[in-house]
């Protein structure tokens, strides 16, 4: 037999937001998709934002970009607008956390440990024209990164090999590339002569 049923109190239960999931460590496009009001573990006020791979092997992976309105964290607010593409005067002002929900920025994962689990978290946010598709790790290459696609050298003709030059009084002459001729023997410069008529 089962568990049984029983009554619970669902009513202040959050939903999670996040489909947290391990990547290779690197820099991911995404979008920022939720922003909710937050309190961090010393009850200090914070924003909370979702922020959502867009493509390759992480695409749907969402991870929590915590801001804090201290004044000595404002400077995470400040990267988030900026790599969503709005400009932050530096003075005071009243700030919607919400213009950014929508937009797409670039996203730094590293890597972390909670509970002896190894997770992803943003390190960084970007401006999504800085995530360089060559340094995107793929969904076929496992952990490893994309290498760089390299050119194909064009085939050249093979050089013609240097004629045999006959030696005259004892020196090797030089063939018409410029490169020195090998000694032929006596007995081989009356073959190529007999040959040659």
């Amino acid at each position: 037999m089962g568990a049984k049923a029983r009554t619970v109190d669902m009513s202040n239960v959050k939903e999670r937001s996040f489909n947290v999931k391990h990547l290779p460590e690197g820099d991911y496009k995404a979008k920022v998709t939720k922003v909710e009001d937050h309190k961090s573990k010393a009850k200090n006020d914070q924003w909370l934002y979702t922020i959502t791979v867009t493509d390759g092997r992480g695409k749907g992976a969402s991870y929590p970009y915590y801001c804090g309105l201290e004044e000595n964290q404002l400077w995470k607010v400040r990267n988030l607008f900026v790599a969503a593409g709005i400009n932050l005067p530096k003075q005071r002002q009243k700030l919607d956390p919400n213009k950014v929900v929508g937009r797409p920025v670039g996203i730094s994962l590293v890597d972390d440990e909670y509970e002896g689990k190894e997770k992803s978290v943003i390190d960084n946010v970007m401006p999504i024209s800085e995530v360089d598709e060559t340094d995107v790790p793929d969904a076929e290459d496992g952990d490893e990164e994309v290498a760089k696609p390299k050119k194909k050298k064009k085939d050249k003709a093979p050089e013609p090999e240097p004629e045999p030059v006959a030696k005259k009084n004892g020196k090797a002459k030089k063939g018409k590339h410029g490169k020195k001729a090998k000694e032929v023997s006596d007995d081989e410069l009356q073959e190529l002569e007999v040959e040659a008529l």
